[in-house]
């Protein structure tokens, strides 16, 4: 969901964004998880929660978990994130992914809740396994976690390589990367 160079320019248009405020659907949602892979580098991890995946018609919205290496300031969040939530719009008919909303987490808990003003972009454009998953309705064979703690110490495999020699290698489509 989240690729290096498509993070740059998330990361600009975060900055743009209106000011801190909750938003008005509900927030992430509850474990268990069903957590795979979008995005894994030492950066950066995204887990996409296929259980959150709301359709209708050619439109999904759904939840991820970010993880990044250094903490980040989002729009005129009150304190800078690590790990966040965000709510995502994939429509498949007209081939574009949109970022809606952020929440930051610290210990677990939501820090701040943003809405995302952001332009949709191309699937193809740091949404390829979004798409696969949720476009495509490639089946996951490996899930990544159904927990938070799952989740975070799928993230640390992947970020810290050092701590995990098994760690997952994700950097292509769901087909090659999360298959035994």
């Amino acid at each position: 969901m989240i690729q290096s160079p498509a993070f740059a320019a998330v990361m600009t248009l975060f900055a743009t964004m209106a000011s801190a405020q909750p938003a008005q659907e509900s927030g992430p949602p509850a474990e268990p998880y069903r957590m795979v892979y979008s995005m894994a580098s030492t950066a950066e991890v995204v887990l996409l929660d296929l259980n959150s995946v709301d359709r209708t018609g050619d439109v999904a919205e759904a939840w991820s978990l970010a993880f990044l290496a250094e903490p980040t300031r989002f729009g005129n969040a009150p304190e800078p994130a690590q790990v966040f939530w965000v709510r995502a719009r994939i429509d498949c008919g007209a081939r574009e992914g949109q970022f809606l909303r952020a929440i930051g987490l610290k210990d677990g808990q939501p820090v701040f809740d943003i809405p995302i003003t952001a332009d949709p972009t191309p699937l193809e454009q740091g949404w390829v396994l979004d798409d696969e998953f949720i476009c495509k309705g490639v089946e996951a064979t490996r899930i990544a976690a159904t927990t938070l703690a799952e989740a975070t110490a799928a993230a640390d495999d992947v970020m810290k390589p050092d701590s995990s020699a098994d760690g997952p290698q994700v950097n292509g489509t769901a087909d090659d990367t999360l298959r035994n």
